[in-house]
């Protein structure tokens, strides 16, 4: 039977008037004291900054460990191995080295930025154990939250359970805190986080799939400042080590017309660094102490299944937290895995007498365009040659009655069927 995909793509103009842009905001709050998790379908999950201090990953093969550093300060013992966790009663002779996040991946956190490179077994908290599977902690740490200090050791992560095990302590004498995390309690989620302060798993983003990107406060270095708070967005994405990057990847158009330009110019162009959005869209003027955004630049992002999306900031309040900003759907995902075409769309969709047809097709195909009115009657055919990658093509359409029509993408058995509005 053939294969067949229905897409009812919605009206969007790149050289026009856009006739879906959506005008959003999010609320940080005075102070940045929340953090949103933004799904581009407009649905925000908000959760306050301080709910957490350090967040671990699901993943049964990542060992990423985060930390909050609107909460705490993580501080690598130099001068100190696991065995030594017993010993440590205050932080007297101690050599720290500060750790914050790394704010290109993710799988980077505080606690595994001091891994040793030239062994992919390290995770910088620990090392894999190729015979039993799991990652087995030979580092300590001590955390500065407030006034206190903690001393903290991620013991193990084991890989056949998935769970993993910690031991932490305030020094002040307080007794150890043992605690096992069942880490596959949380598998639609990119990680799971702790509060120091009440030693139990919190449950606290959306699950994977259904957010894109993360407006919040976070660490990044500074050219002249070193590591520095700021506010802004970063991608989902996860790099597994055995299946590589997933999630949402961004493409930046600065200096440009934002009105004109095309997101088929920037196809090549998207990148995983989860801060490729980052905080750099806006700049503090010294001289009034306000804060203004950059003109001429819009990002491009593409999330998991094709669709791609245009975001444009247009408001940013550093007093109230409140960030706003354009999205508009540009391409829409085809959830086709054996198709030759995964994205699709079409514009300027009203049209008069052309339009152009963008599709991304897996490999070089060919193409025939058939567009119908209601009653399935053809009135227009081309065909294409497509080549693997973003194809963009101009069709000059015949003289039409004002109407809907359906505009199908034929590839194999393949029918991706999109519709067209003609206006006079």
């Amino acid at each position: 039977m053939k294969k067949i995909v229905l897409l009812l793509v919605g009206f969007f103009l790149l050289n026009q008037t856009r006739a879906q842009v959506v005008d959003d905001q999010v609320d940080l709050g005075a102070g940045y004291v929340n953090q949103v998790f933004y799904n581009l379908n407009t649905t925000q999950n908000t959760v306050a900054i301080n709910t957490w201090d350090i967040g671990f990953s699901s993943a049964v093969m990542d060992a990423s460990v985060i930390s909050n550093a609107n909460t705490i300060t993580v501080y690598k013992i130099s001068n100190a191995d696991s065995n030594k966790y017993a010993t440590i009663t205050d932080t007297a002779g101690l050599a720290l080295t500060v750790q914050y996040n790394s704010d290109t991946n993710w799988s980077k956190g505080a606690f595994n930025v001091n891994q040793d490179l030239t062994n992919p077994f390290d995770f910088g908290w620990g090392i894999y154990n190729t015979t039993s599977y799991n990652v087995y902690g030979d580092t300590l740490y001590i955390i500065q939250k407030g006034t206190d200090f903690y001393k903290f050791w991620i013991r193990v992560k084991n890989g056949l359970t998935n769970t993993n095990v910690i031991r932490y302590a305030k020094l002040d004498g307080s007794p150890d805190v043992d605690l096992t995390i069942p880490m596959s309690s949380y598998a639609t989620k990119n990680f799971v986080y702790l509060n120091l302060d009440n030693p139990t798993p919190i449950d606290l983003e959306p699950a994977s799939s259904d957010w894109h990107l993360l407006f919040t406060h976070y660490m990044t270095d500074i050219p002249g400042l070193g590591p520095y708070p700021v506010t802004g967005v970063l991608n989902n994405l996860i790099i597994l080590p055995l299946s590589g990057p997933s999630g949402t990847e961004v493409a930046e158009a600065s200096h440009v017309d934002v009105g004109a330009v095309s997101f088929t110019d920037y196809s090549t162009a998207y990148k995983t660094n989860i801060s490729e959005i980052g905080y750099d869209w806006k700049y503090f003027d010294m001289n009034v102490f306000q804060y203004f955004l950059e003109d001429s630049l819009i990002y491009f992002v593409k999330i998991p299944g094709g669709s791609i999306y245009s975001l444009m900031f247009t408001g940013f309040d550093n007093t109230t937290g409140i960030i706003d900003f354009q999205t508009e759907q540009l391409l829409t995902g085809i959830n086709d895995l054996n198709g030759d075409i995964t994205q699709a769309s079409v514009y300027p969709n009203p049209a008069t007498d052309q339009t152009t047809v963008v599709y991304d097709a897996k490999k070089n195909t060919n193409v025939t365009a058939v567009l119908s009115d209601l009653t399935g009657r053809e009135v227009m055919r081309n065909e294409f040659a497509a080549k693997g990658g973003l194809n963009s093509e101009n069709v000059k359409l015949p003289k039409l009655a004002a109407g809907i029509y359906h505009l199908t993408l034929n590839a194999g058995e393949q029918h991706v069927s999109m519709k067209v509005v003609v206006s006079q």
